[in-house]
């Protein structure tokens, strides 16, 4: 994908080559503490319940810089994020990250 950036005048290039690197993405839904005793208790099929309410918007992260926000959607049985807003870089969480 071509870049709108105009090239660096001193090095004669643009940034385009940085364009296939790899980025690792999360989408947070949401954090809690648990106290180490509460964790030990957990058995197969126990179930964790969150603070964040449904339709609230999640978060999506690159290199712990939120980048934006979006809805959790279902897609032939896999989840995926439609993506409501980019934020700015000087964003931060909606929430406290624990």
């Amino acid at each position: 994908m071509p870049s709108n950036d105009p090239p660096n005048i001193e090095l004669g290039h643009t940034i385009d080559f940085l364009s296939d690197v790899p980025q690792r993405l999360v989408v947070e839904i949401s954090r809690k503490r648990l106290a180490l005793r509460e964790i030990l208790t957990w058995r197969k099929e126990t179930v964790l319940s969150f603070p964040k309410l449904i339709g609230e918007p999640v978060e999506i992260f690159i290199d712990n810089q939120i980048i934006a926000r979006g809805e959790v959607v279902v897609i032939n049985d896999h989840y995926g994020v439609r993506i409501s807003e980019i934020t700015h870089p000087t964003d931060k969480p909606s929430q406290s990250r624990i």
